[in-house]
């Protein structure tokens, strides 16, 4: 009988059955914590308790606030980034603006195409002093060929 079997495969049948008690005993005490590692989690029977969870959505409807479902004001805005891009760009334009002959009406739709690309500024409140800024600005290079009431179709 004992010739039958080699000790190579006395070993392996060894190794495997321990392997399997190790695995049978710690399944059977350390089921949660293997199951843990896993991502499984056990859940409490205290937190299976309705009434609790009945009394917390009381207080939880009780506490809402309606006006958390309203509309928000919106926040004031920096738009210091914008005004100085919208008046670089001004600058830019009435200063390449001298290298040829250009009518008022050029300037005014000139002056639209960049106000187009700053919808933020159409509605703040330093629209009018950056239109006396673009008045002084083009008053510099071409003087006395534009007054105040020529800007008022500016931003539309």
């Amino acid at each position: 009988m004992f010739n039958s079997i080699t000790w190579g495969q006395y070993f392996s049948a060894i190794i495997l059955l321990l392997i399997i008690y190790y695995i049978l005993i710690g399944f059977w005490f350390y089921k949660w914590e293997i199951l843990r590692i896993i991502g499984i989690r056990k859940v409490d029977d205290a937190s299976l308790n309705t009434t609790a969870a009945l009394s917390n959505l009381k207080e939880f409807a009780a506490s809402e606030n309606h006006e958390n479902y309203l509309p928000k004001p919106s926040l004031e805005i920096d738009i210091s980034p914008l005004v100085q891009s919208f008046t670089d760009e001004v600058t830019a334009f009435v200063q390449g603006a001298d290298k040829s002959e250009i009518t008022k009406e050029e300037i005014i739709n000139s002056l639209q195409a960049i106000c187009t690309k700053y919808p933020a500024i159409k509605n703040a409140d330093c629209r009018k002093d950056l239109e006396v800024d673009v008045l002084k600005e083009i008053n510099l290079k071409y003087p006395t060929l534009f007054q105040q009431n020529d800007f008022k179709n500016l931003w539309n």
